[in-house]
């Protein structure tokens, strides 16, 4: 259903580029496409990132979840 959404959201706001902004949130350039996206300035500070160090545990915790997921379908079958 995430990636549909995403898909038909991009399908929107196709004949409006300048309407939408997309982001990669682990790329290091992020004040610079969101603050012309807002017309706004580049501000002189780091980019927050609220539990940077978490969310690539959480990002491995997935992971693993979804490999083990796959080795108990496999067993189940």
């Amino acid at each position: 259903r995430y990636e549909r959404h995403n898909a038909e959201v991009i399908e929107y706001f196709k004949d409006r580029p300048n309407d939408l902004l997309v982001l990669q949130l682990n790329q290091d350039n992020l004040w610079e496409q969101i603050c012309p996206f807002l017309e706004k300035e580049i501000p002189h500070v780091e980019f927050p990132h609220v539990n940077k160090k978490q969310n690539k545990k959480l990002a491995r915790a997935v992971k693993n979840i979804k490999k083990n997921f796959k080795s108990f379908s496999d067993i189940s079958q």
